[in-house]
């Protein structure tokens, strides 16, 4: 087995000073505000290549308690996938707290669209998802190539840390 030279690779550390007199600085941070509301989704996407949108799930929670699940589809699925889906809504009653609704809503994606952005925009709730650009993009109805100083080409280098 023939060696090879090491080569070198640049190391990123971080370094937290300690001030004079050996005491820290008190820093001043805001306390970010608890939203009341967030609306949490996810997404299933086929896993060919071009991973299209299935259907996803969401749930409403207020004040620590959900209110309200979401089943929604891709509006082009086929009759047999929708006929699962309106018989696990049929057989399956929403997992919500007293208060909220008893049955999961079904609805096609861009029903469910207009009700993210009525909740997200106008009502101004937290949207949160674990890959959330992601599951976004699954629901995008349409898009455009970016103008200004967006639609410019930038490089961007990324080097090795360790």
């Amino acid at each position: 087995m023939a060696h090879r030279e090491p080569k070198p690779l640049p190391i990123a550390v971080r370094v937290f000073p300690v001030l004079d007199g050996g005491k820290e600085r008190a820093h001043s941070r805001k306390r970010g505000r608890r939203p009341e509301a967030i609306l949490v989704i996810d997404t299933e996407s086929s896993t060919d290549p071009t991973q299209k949108f299935i259907f996803g799930s969401s749930r409403l929670i207020v004040g620590g308690r959900c209110l309200e699940e979401v089943l929604f589809y891709a509006d082009d699925l086929q009759d047999t996938d929708c006929l699962t889906l309106e018989l696990y809504v049929a057989n399956h009653p929403a997992d919500t707290a007293r208060e909220g609704a008893k049955q999961i809503r079904l609805m096609p994606r861009r029903e469910f669209v207009e009700y993210l952005y009525r909740l997200a925009y106008k009502a101004r709730v937290w949207i949160v998802g674990f890959n959330l650009p992601f599951d976004l993009s699954r629901l995008a109805i349409s898009y455009s190539p970016a103008r200004g100083l967006f639609g410019k080409r930038s490089v961007v280098t990324v080097s090795t840390l360790l």
